[in-house]
């Protein structure tokens, strides 16, 4: 494997969250017709003016500077090899990234590198190129759930969990995880890991339009009715659905079964 060398780091402007992304025209974006067909267009809408080429992960971490190097973890080996057109190798590094990042402990700078890196892109347009792969859909949302809530971690460097969120916001990781949803609606641990991952996103009251411009209510209502026994699933849904509740998008909820959704979730889990 090609070992990437890093250079100088940019300084972030937190007034512009997708300042870690550079606009580059995609050839690995392709989404098979058979994905969420309703949201494929409008996700294309969005995401587009922050397309990432996973190719240009190596060009990227040349003039990247890893913040903090006792914290490396060949992450931009890592990184070349979930942006892989091979399944078995990005899977692998799918997984040995997710333990790395939920392994990693306070000051280490991990999570910091990883965005750093732009590993937040290279991850989402792995998950796209990946779409029918159900181990890589598992573990990308497991890792954008750990990514985006750590107590015992600190990534002040960067502004904060918040700001973590919304780069991935501004770069489209809520189609992401309805496609996840979407592409395995019976998969009870894909889909708890997706609703888990929405959840921790949706703290961030900045990422709320962006999920509610995607119509992503429905996500909620429709996991909540396929697996109405699992009460994390229930529980992280509801926090969703109260992240995102307005007056102006009242019919939204209405329209999506909101109400019948949350009193079933109420009688079946009174405590």
């Amino acid at each position: 494997h090609t070992r990437i060398k890093a250079a100088t780091a940019p300084k972030i402007n937190q007034n512009h969250p997708t300042t870690m992304a550079t606009t580059v025209s995609s050839n690995n974006s392709q989404v098979s017709p058979e994905e969420v067909r309703s949201g494929s267009a409008r996700r294309r809408e969005l995401s587009s003016d922050n397309e990432e080429d996973c190719s240009a992960v190596e060009r990227e971490t040349k003039r990247l500077k890893l913040v903090a190097p006792q914290a490396n973890h060949n992450l931009p080996e890592l990184l070349s090899k979930i942006s892989s057109d091979r399944e078995e190798s990005a899977k692998a590094a799918f997984k040995q990234l997710r333990r790395i990042i939920e392994g990693e402990k306070m000051n280490e700078g991990t999570s910091v590198a990883f965005i750093h890196l732009n590993g937040h892109l290279v991850l989402i347009n792995a998950m796209k190129k990946h779409w029918d792969c159900r181990d890589i859909q598992y573990q990308g949302c497991l890792l954008i759930r750990r990514l985006c809530y750590r107590p015992d971690v600190d990534v002040q460097e960067i502004g904060g969990f918040d700001q973590i969120k919304i780069f991935l916001g501004y770069a489209g990781i809520s189609d992401i995880l309805k496609q996840a949803v979407a592409n395995f609606p019976g998969d009870e641990a894909v889909n708890e890991q997706a609703i888990c991952a929405t959840n921790n996103l949706l703290t961030c009251r900045k990422i709320a339009p962006l999920f509610l411009a995607t119509n992503g209510v429905p996500m909620f209502t429709s996991v909540m009715k396929e697996f109405p026994d699992n009460e994390l699933i229930q529980r992280c849904s509801c926090r969703c659905m109260w992240n995102l509740l307005s007056k102006e998008k009242r019919e939204v909820f209405q329209e999506a079964g909101a109400l019948s959704a949350v009193a079933s979730a109420m009688e079946r889990f009174p405590l």
